[in-house]
């Protein structure tokens, strides 16, 4: 892998929760890249093409990470590791917060330990101000759990960078990712696995009179009325970000955001992804309001200057990109 990091070469990745949205985009752009690439996560399962160890993440003690990254020589570990959807508080408390303070302390332990790229979340801010971008230096007021479990995560592996001269960290915070393989349990993951069902023919207990497939019925649609502005960025934007931070020197102790930099409608965005299926569909209103991705805040907009100067990264996938990719993959 091309690239340095602190002026050695990132020859070893190691991708905790490998197996996520986040996680295989990841892990696919690190082998893409040229490094040694293993993803960890509970249920892995190796391939031809993909190295994988199974690994309970959300119990496994400080010292079975140590040992994985000391066999792996790990340059290089990504947790991308996190739980919202359908969690309970103590889930995401486990998954967003502990993991991380584990893996803290496995990393202070080790005498060369790599460096942690960690993924907060834009939810760690909080409600934003409209009209106005968030920047890292702004203050965090997280109104959700998760935004308030991920933004422990964060000041753990801060926390830990200031304490421990030898332990290099960065946080990217992450806006809401779109592209090809959205979970389900997510509001566009949930709507391309609607549509994906709609597409399928309905062929007829008995043959028609005139051959041929029968057309698609209306797609039914219930959402909330989802008048909120968010960023949204693609997942493989994502993953090329962490593939800079990999490399990237004066990052360490930092964070960094990610996104598009611009603020959606999401009902304007649902009904491009909507346009982009083809399929007849009806949208029926379920309440006055609505958000996506974890949290109620009505405007949400990152400063993503701080990833062009540090990372030399903008994102390149414009939202047909994502939405496209989204719905072939469902």
């Amino acid at each position: 892998m091309t690239g340095s990091r602190g002026g050695t070469t990132v020859r070893s990745a190691v991708v905790l929760g490998g197996g996520g949205f986040l996680g295989r985009h990841i892990g696919s752009v690190f082998r893409q890249a040229g490094a040694r690439t293993l993803t960890v996560s509970r249920n892995a399962a190796a391939s031809a093409t993909v190295r994988a160890a199974a690994l309970d993440l959300s119990t496994a003690p400080p010292e079975r990470l140590a040992e994985l990254l000391a066999a792996e020589r790990a340059d290089v570990v990504v947790n991308a590791v996190g739980r919202v959807w359908g969690a309970s508080d103590a889930e995401m408390e486990d998954a967003n917060a502990r993991l991380v303070r584990r893996l803290a302390v496995c990393l202070t332990a080790m005498e060369r330990p790599p460096r942690l790229i960690q993924l907060g979340s834009i939810h760690e801010y909080g409600p934003g101000t409209p009209g106005t971008a968030l920047a890292e230096d702004g203050e965090a007021r997280p109104d959700t759990a998760y935004g308030r479990t991920k933004l422990l995560g964060t000041h753990t592996v801060l926390d830990t960078v200031r304490d421990h001269p030898h332990v290099e960290g960065v946080v990217l915070r992450v806006a809401n990712a779109l592209g090809p393989g959205a979970p389900r349990g997510s509001l566009f993951g949930s709507i391309a696995h609607r549509l994906a069902e709609g597409a399928r023919p309905q062929i007829p207990a008995r043959p028609a009179v005139e051959p041929g497939l029968p057309e698609p019925a209306t797609v039914v649609l219930t959402l909330p009325a989802l008048r909120v502005c968010r960023d949204f960025v693609d997942v493989r934007d994502v993953a090329d970000a962490v593939l800079a931070a990999a490399t990237a020197t004066e990052v360490s102790g930092r964070i960094v955001n990610i996104g598009s930099g611009r603020p959606v409608l999401v009902r304007q965005l649902v009904e491009r992804l909507v346009a982009l299926s083809g399929l007849p569909v009806r949208i029926d209103p379920a309440g006055e309001s609505g958000g996506a991705g974890g949290g109620a805040a009505l405007w949400q907009q990152l400063d993503i200057s701080l990833a062009h100067k540090l990372l030399d990264w903008t994102p390149r996938r414009d939202p047909d990109e994502s939405l496209c990719a989204l719905l072939a993959a469902a």
